[in-house]
């Protein structure tokens, strides 16, 4: 396994972060949250659950990483 998905199993919704980074996006976690039948549909609920995924995700990624840099861009939205 490799240990970007490693990573990735510490998160939540950690298939989401299975897909390339470059297309990572906050409307693309939206619709991904929102067809979770465990989602409670709201952008709020979506947003907060995103940032608790970037949070765990960040710490896992060195910062000359390119999934870093781009994790680091939805924090910044």
């Amino acid at each position: 396994m490799s240990s970007s998905i490693q990573k990735q199993k510490k998160t939540v919704k950690f298939t989401y972060w299975k897909r390339p980074y470059q297309n990572w996006s906050v409307e693309g976690w939206d619709q991904f949250y929102f067809d979770q039948p465990s989602s409670r549909n709201t952008f709020q609920s979506s947003r907060n659950s995103l940032n608790d995924e970037l949070t765990a995700l960040i710490d896992d990624y060195g910062p000359n990483s390119n999934e870093y840099k781009r994790l680091y861009l939805f924090q910044e939205r």
